[in-house]
């Protein structure tokens, strides 16, 4: 698997200056809706907050002595499925569920992160992916990508939908 910065353009907008971000905004968008140029025109510059994403190969560690993360923390995601708020609750239920069931806090911690590691991996690759199909530009690309998912059955979809939505607790 290739991560950012591999097959996908990257611009570098950590390097555009405060006082240029509302235009530089403003020209990136200008072939979206209008809406979008009509809700950065009444932004104020200086309360646009500038952020740079990154992604992060799943982790094989998540904890060290007592101390175990969940959550962004260690199994962050890109926002393209929607689904970092949710993996944190699940792991936040699945920990304590380990730490109710296990005498010892160390098997509990390992126990919850064999119990978490493969969704939240299998999520942040789908994520992944799907971000990288999101982000092609060249036109044959595109209507490569766009006549595949128009003749993609239902019951693929909806397979892969339940196993990147569903949880048993």
């Amino acid at each position: 698997m290739n991560y950012i910065g591999s097959n996908i353009q990257q611009k570098n907008y950590s390097a555009v200056a405060k006082q240029d971000v509302k235009s530089t905004l403003l020209d990136e968008f200008s072939d979206w809706h209008n809406e979008v140029s009509d809700i950065l025109c009444v932004q104020d510059n200086d309360l646009i907050l500038q952020d740079d994403l990154f992604d992060k190969r799943p982790s094989k560690c998540w904890s060290k002595e007592n101390v175990v993360l969940l959550g962004d923390a260690i199994h962050p995601t890109t926002l393209n499925l929607g689904q970092g708020g949710a993996m944190a609750i699940e792991s936040a239920y699945v920990l304590v569920e380990c730490l109710s069931s296990e005498q010892d806090i160390f098997d509990s911690i390992k126990k919850y992160q064999r119990k978490r590691s493969g969704k939240t991996s299998m999520v942040i690759h789908q994520s992944w992916n799907i971000g990288l199909i999101s982000n092609w530009h060249s036109y044959f690309s595109c209507q490569i990508r766009d006549q595949f998912l128009t003749m993609m059955p239902d019951k693929l979809l909806n397979h892969k939908a339940e196993k990147l939505m569903s949880y048993e607790p």
